[in-house]
């Protein structure tokens, strides 16, 4: 269990972040960080992928139930959607790949703006290092409950 709710509160983490910053933004930190060009655009590609995927996923499912497949799928069922899935995914992957040739790419992804460091950033930071400060030297569950229940102590 706690392996799980572990596994729960990283991916809800990880999901977090990429909803605040944005896995553009996220991938030229990353890169800014020194993390290796090749990793950083697997990571952007995985990203708009898991989309592609999905929508192609949206689109047989629509099918399926316009051909009269009412109902949960058998085993087999479930077998021959993932086959085709994965054949349209991959016919799809192909046909992208070379409209990004023929638009140029040569395997480096440009940001669209230079990242630069300003006072919001510094704010940020001091603000959450204060926060992380007096959490650690102040019990703030404890406080929290006093001030909830208006139990003085």
């Amino acid at each position: 269990g706690s392996i799980l709710l572990r596994f729960a509160l990283t991916v809800t983490a990880a999901m977090a972040v990429v909803a605040g910053t944005g896995m553009h933004a996220l991938c030229a930190g990353l890169a800014a960080l020194g993390t290796p060009r090749v990793f950083t655009a697997q990571l952007l590609f995985l990203w708009r992928y898991a989309f592609v995927l999905g929508g192609e996923g949206a689109r047989m499912a629509t099918a399926r139930e316009a051909r009269g497949g009412r109902g949960s799928p058998t085993l087999a069922v479930y077998g021959s959607l993932a086959g085709h899935l994965l054949l349209r995914a991959f016919e799809r992957a192909e046909r992208i790949h070379r409209a990004m040739l023929a638009r140029g790419f040569d395997g480096e992804i440009r940001p669209s703006r230079a990242l630069r460091w300003n006072s919001r950033d510094t704010v940020f930071v001091v603000g959450w290092v204060a926060f992380f400060v007096a959490a650690r030297a102040v019990y703030l569950p404890l406080l929290l409950g006093r001030l909830l229940t208006g139990l003085g102590g």
